[in-house]
């Protein structure tokens, strides 16, 4: 039992060099787990105890299947954004130029395979570095993204986004050239839906981009919720896959919360 604890130990020090909290999550549950066989096998094995012979595969069988059904299920967050609970409604002031503002937010979510687990799970990669400018009277929307600090549950992760991916262009800008007619809904602060195409500088080319967007005027704040799907090859980044260590899906799905304040 000593042996098999001191081996656990070992493998989940060597196993935090890929994979965060590798060793507060499996140092646990190896000394549960070590400690009440080597304490409960003598103390019951005095016992009869009448099973059938298919009691303790069954068991093993059920625990297996329930311990692989957990994979994957972590307490990351999610990479789902939602607009905020409306405070206001209606435009304030002639102007319809709006600057983004503290309270946005962008997630990037992409299904994640690691090498030393059964199922993959979701990663989400977020920031909360973006500025820009909305015109929704005329001339064009900006929104830039600083991409270095880009920040998920892992840190070889970050560091491969960091060092690997941006290093020689970390920010990215969407650009609308028009953004249409604004909806009565946008003057009485109802939700209205919209589509909006534009283009994604990223690593020094421009790639056709479209938005899913839900948005809100309150007033004094400008709401707008952003969805889209792309794929690597779109804009002509390399899957971020490691040999023997993790592998992603080629689709990323991207949620853009703006909050705006009038210019």
């Amino acid at each position: 039992m000593a042996l098999g604890l001191t081996a656990v130990v070992i493998a989940a020090v060597l196993g935090g060099t890929q994979l965060d909290r590798t060793v507060s999550f499996s140092v646990p549950l190896a000394v549960i787990a070590f400690v009440l066989s080597g304490a409960l096998v003598p103390a019951l094995s005095g016992l009869k105890i009448a099973t059938p012979s298919w009691a303790a595969p069954a068991v093993l069988v059920i625990a297996a299947v329930i311990g692989i059904g957990l994979v994957g299920q972590g307490d990351g967050e999610s990479g789902d954004l939602s607009l905020p609970e409306q405070v206001g409604s209606g435009i304030v002031g002639d102007g319809l130029q709006f600057l983004v503002t503290d309270g946005s937010e962008i997630t990037f979510t992409v299904g994640e395979k690691l090498s030393r687990l059964p199922l993959p799970s979701d990663a989400v990669v977020r920031t909360e570095a973006l500025s820009g400018q909305l015109n929704l009277d005329e001339g064009s929307s900006q929104v830039s993204v600083d991409l270095s600090t880009l920040s998920s549950d892992q840190d070889f992760r970050d560091r491969y986004i960091q060092t690997r991916m941006f290093q020689n262009s970390p920010v990215a800008v969407f650009t609308v050239d028009v953004l249409g007619v604004l909806p009565p809904e946008f003057f009485s602060g109802e939700t209205f839906t919209r589509q909006v195409s534009g283009s994604l500088n990223v690593n020094g080319g421009d790639f056709p981009l479209t938005f899913d967007l839900e948005v809100r005027n309150d007033g004094d704040v400008l709401n707008i919720l952003a969805r889209t799907v792309f794929t690597w090859d779109q804009f002509g980044i390399r899957v971020p896959n490691i040999s023997n260590i993790v592998s992603v899906e080629d689709e990323v799905s991207v949620q853009l919360l703006l909050v705006a304040v009038p210019s």
